[in-house]
């Protein structure tokens, strides 16, 4: 901290960053039973004439609930949330700990579809909020399965018997060609050709 254009000594600077290393160690516990916390993105809404007119002073308050984001090693959210009758902005902030930033992208999606706010100046309608496909979880192994291995078909049960469920149905890109194997029972293999060349294979 720097008072009156004074520069801070080096122990200034490491009691700072001790206590700066205290804090993150409480912000981890808290968010150790949370999955987020919402803060409003700024404290109140200044005109660009009271900005100018005050610019460190203003931009400094407009940064309350955000300035500390990066110093505890957060990730944030910031989000509209409604239109003050003044016909202001209010917005919030979503914040967790470093590296979630997907997880709060999922509450941030449905939330704000939820406002039901018009999207930029002109105040577009939102798109429907596309559904989401279901996740492996950390112990479980993504694959892909063609052929007899598909819902409803032959070997579907060898799948199914091992707990398998079905994330999404898709279809490959249109780079690929089926083949009958000879095989008994027969199997088909699938082969990467030519770019376009094939077929969208379910």
């Amino acid at each position: 901290i720097t008072i009156g254009g004074a520069r801070p000594t080096a122990a200034d600077t490491f009691s700072a960053l001790y206590r700066l290393q205290a804090l993150r160690r409480v912000a981890e516990r808290s968010f150790a039973q949370l999955d987020a916390i919402v803060l409003p993105t700024a404290p109140t809404v200044y005109s660009t004439a009271d900005v100018l007119a005050k610019p460190i002073e203003l931009n400094s308050r407009l940064g309350t609930y955000t300035n500390f984001v990066n110093l505890l090693d957060l990730c944030g959210l910031a989000l509209p949330a409604a239109i003050r009758p003044d016909g202001a902005p209010f917005g919030i902030t979503l914040l967790a700990p470093a590296g979630r930033d997907a997880e709060l992208a999922g509450i941030g999606r449905v939330f704000h579809a939820d406002t039901g706010l018009g999207l930029g100046a002109k105040s577009l309608p939102q798109p429907a909020l596309a559904q989401v496909p279901a996740q492996a979880t950390s112990n479980e192994i993504t694959i892909a399965v063609v052929g007899a291995h598909l819902s409803g078909m032959a070997l579907n049960h060898e799948l199914t018997a091992l707990d398998a469920r079905l994330l999404e149905e898709t279809a490959t890109a249109t780079d690929y060609k089926l083949y009958a194997l000879d095989t008994t029972p027969p199997k088909p293999g699938m082969l990467r050709i030519e770019t376009g060349a094939g077929h969208a294979i379910k």
